[in-house]
């Protein structure tokens, strides 16, 4: 393996290792509300009880849509609001609560994105390239990659390498980038729960 290749990889076992647990924690728990939105809504709600079941798969990822923009809504706008650090440098500032938030959306979204490929039929697609999206999106504020370049001391047209950005949950002395930004695009889910209330 070359010092490219090693570099990589590297870095993909940083990334798995230091992200890892947090994404892992954040999806199990978008998965537990989805299944247990099920066995709830069948003794709360008559009128889940008496949908097919392509219904009551849709209800019940509206469930976790519904309840991931208030909580992604609230982090976010505090975020805009309360975050001195991000407030201060838009572009580089690293928080606790900004790496939670983005934590959090990106288990989401692994979450959507394997729930549109189990039922691509229904969700098609447009929503697994949104999942998708939106996933890499936010992951990109927890791996800096600079502008491509150049590298002639290495006889390589392009340099990809990417910076891992140290993300403990424990301070707030870490690099972060772009995760402003992160706030910002997280409250376009603000209207993701009045397209949703209707079917409760």
């Amino acid at each position: 393996m070359n010092s490219y290749s090693a570099d990589w990889a590297t870095k993909l076992y940083d990334l798995a290792h230091v992200h890892g647990p947090y994404l892992a924690a954040s999806t199990i728990i978008w998965t537990a509300i989805y299944l247990a939105s099920a066995p709830i809504s069948r003794r709360v709600s008559a009128t889940y009880r008496g949908l097919p079941f392509k219904l009551k798969m849709q209800w019940d990822n509206r469930i976790v849509a519904f309840l991931h923009a208030v909580v992604i809504c609230y982090a976010a706008f505090w975020g805009l609001l309360c975050d001195e650090p991000l407030k201060a440098d838009h572009l580089h500032a690293y928080s606790s609560w900004a790496y939670a938030t983005m934590i959090t959306a990106c288990g989401y979204f692994i979450w959507d994105a394997v729930m549109c490929i189990l039922y691509f039929k229904e969700f098609g697609l447009g929503f697994l390239l949104h999942a998708l999206g939106c996933l890499f999106t936010f992951l990109g504020s927890l791996v800096r990659c600079p502008p491509i370049h150049y590298n002639v001391a290495n006889n390589r047209q392009f340099d990809l390498s990417c910076t891992l950005h140290l993300t403990s949950l424990a301070t707030d002395q870490q690099d972060g980038v772009f995760m402003y930004y992160g706030y910002f695009y997280l409250t376009f889910e603000a209207s993701t729960p009045f397209l949703h209330v209707h079917w409760f």
